[in-house]
């Protein structure tokens, strides 16, 4: 790729691979002796770039996990040799593929079982999902141990591990009793001599909180990106490999009482200096998150504009030298405004954004750094380049 295309990008996500490499460091670490590393790269690796993000980690952690099973035969396809779970459990319509990939599935049931035990000869590479309390997939604490003997009796298939959910790590409670579901079930494999591999519960709070719930491997997410759900401990530090630039489009002078942007949402209340940025909601950019945050917020929110007390206080910030810029108006599909005033910035100069990850548009460029330098690029058109850079 040409480097005048890179440097024409108007907006782009700076990947810092060292980060991540950090990351798995940092985790590793904090981890007992023997306790395996499963890293989760679902969602395009929560969007910093599956294929860029495993390709550099490979080589440092013990299994990857995904989602679906597209995800893994992408994964498959870059090069990737470790072992990946996938989430979804194992259906009549997707076991060929998952053998031919030689992707973990996952069973949750003894129809699962039967479509991927009878789908070919080759020992197939699977994990018994258990349904600890999050109810949503897997099967019963009290049917797991017979589904692993039947796991174990079939010669097309074998056993590497059997995991779950936590449902609420943040809550202690709650995770001790998904736990304590969970430990019974391990206790009734061995009880029925059971190979069943690796043992698995931890997603990231409970690796950084509950170190009772490491049994043979933690599955981590978000700790890979260098983000948190909860207050980190005082041990543990991540890197950011995350930041979102874009170069100025425009600058417009605003005066006090002139409306700005669609709807007139927002009224300048002094004489303002605003940068036009390209970018807006359909690049992932100021897109409210309703599934995390409930309803309940949503309908808190309308309740306030019915009843007049919403304030003109900015939602959304942009980020020069590390200081806040609100961003005025209403957000439209592909531009903001950011004020400015009292900052001496030019057209093409850049500023960061914040921006919710996995929400981040795919054709969002992507370039990467590795050791400093400038590594690979996923262009616009989702082409993942890393070795004609010029």
């Amino acid at each position: 790729m040409d480097r005048n295309i890179i440097d024409s990008f108007e907006r782009y996500i700076k990947i810092d691979l060292d980060a991540v490499s950090a990351n798995v460091a940092e985790i590793r670490n904090h981890l007992h002796d023997g306790c395996q590393l499963m890293v989760v790269v679902k969602a395009d690796a929560y969007g910093l770039g599956a294929i860029a993000v495993a390709g550099v980690i490979q080589d440092d952690v013990d299994a990857f996990a995904v989602t679906n099973l597209n995800e893994g035969i992408e994964l498959r396809q870059s090069g990737i040799d470790k072992p990946i779970l996938v989430f979804l459990p194992a259906r009549a319509h997707n076991v060929v593929l998952l053998r031919q990939y030689r992707l973990t599935a996952t069973i949750d049931s003894m129809e699962s079982l039967e479509a991927l035990a009878t789908s070919g000869d080759k020992p197939t590479p699977c994990q018994i999902k258990i349904n600890s309390g999050m109810n949503r997939f897997g099967c019963s604490p009290e049917t797991a141990a017979a589904l692993g003997a039947a796991v174990v009796n079939s010669s097309s298939l074998q056993l590497t591990g059997i995991y779950s959910h936590l449902a609420e790590a943040a809550d202690k409670n709650s995770a001790e009793r998904q736990i304590t579901v969970f430990r019974q079930v391990i206790e009734a494999f061995k009880e029925m001599d059971i190979d069943y591999g690796t043992a698995h519960i931890a997603n990231s709070i409970a690796t950084m909180t509950m170190a009772k719930a490491a049994f043979d491997m933690v599955r981590v997410g978000t700790l890979l990106y260098g983000q948190s759900p909860v207050q980190l401990p005082y041990d543990w530090h991540l890197a950011n490999p995350w930041q979102v630039e874009c170069k100025i489009s425009a600058i417009r002078k605003v005066k006090k009482g002139e409306l700005v942007g669609y709807g007139g949402d927002s009224k300048a209340d002094h004489d303002l200096t605003l940068a036009m940025l390209p970018i807006g909601y359909a690049d992932g950019f100021a897109v409210e998150t309703d599934a995390r945050s409930g309803t309940a917020a949503v309908f808190k929110k309308a309740a306030k504009n019915i009843a007049g007390q919403l304030t003109n206080k900015p939602a959304h910030y942009a980020l020069f030298e590390g200081n806040r810029l609100a961003v005025i108006g209403r957000v439209a599909m592909q531009t903001c405004a950011v004020d400015i005033t009292g900052y001496s910035l030019n057209v093409g100069d850049k500023i960061e954004v914040s921006m919710r990850r996995t929400t981040s548009d795919a054709r969002l460029p992507r370039i990467y750094y590795c050791k400093g330098k400038l590594f690979a690029v996923r262009n616009i058109d989702g082409a993942y380049i890393k070795e004609d850079i010029k």
